[in-house]
């Protein structure tokens, strides 16, 4: 959009930010006006539709602040809800990441998790780069080790060779 419009894009902002504030955003299961301001946006075209809630009397202190009142009391309960449905979807983010990049973990020598002779492990190699396999192909069994447990000699999976 900036791109586009380099002398003139603070003209289009609140159209933008109309853009944005106005859809139903699936974290808080509403849309940010509701959040915010406890209604929803009225679009351009549809200014002359009566709104949800009643605007404030001229010369009536009273019913202005019963409005307000019930405004600000509903506006609590929408945040409140608003609140819990970000919870629950950073919940069900936050599981959808650790399935998603679930792996096995590296056996460092300060861990107490050294693998025993007869398990099958992986070979983790040193990365270039990000788009580089981190991992050697195939899976290799622990044949022996050492007296001091700091070498491995380890047996390929079929197809590969062995280790040591």
């Amino acid at each position: 959009m900036v791109n586009s419009h380099r002398n003139d894009w603070d003209v289009k902002l609140p159209l933008i930010l109309l853009s944005i504030r106005t859809p139903r955003h699936e974290s808080i299961r509403m849309a940010p006006s509701m959040a915010l301001l406890g209604r929803n946006l009225m679009l351009p075209g549809f200014a002359a539709l009566k709104l949800e809630l009643p605007d404030p009397e001229e010369g009536n202190p009273a019913v202005n602040e019963a409005t307000m009142a019930s405004r600000s009391e509903m506006l609590a309960g929408v945040q409140e809800e608003a609140l819990r449905n970000i919870v629950r979807a950073q919940a069900m983010q936050a599981a959808s990441y650790a399935r998603a990049h679930a792996r096995k973990r590296d056996i460092t020598a300060d861990e107490d998790k050294t693998p025993e002779v007869g398990d099958f492990v992986l070979i983790r190699k040193f990365q270039d780069g990000k788009l580089t396999a981190a991992w050697e192909p195939g899976i290799y069994k622990v044949i022996a080790w050492d007296d001091n447990k700091t070498f491995a000699t380890l047996m390929g999976t079929p197809g590969s060779t062995p280790w040591s």
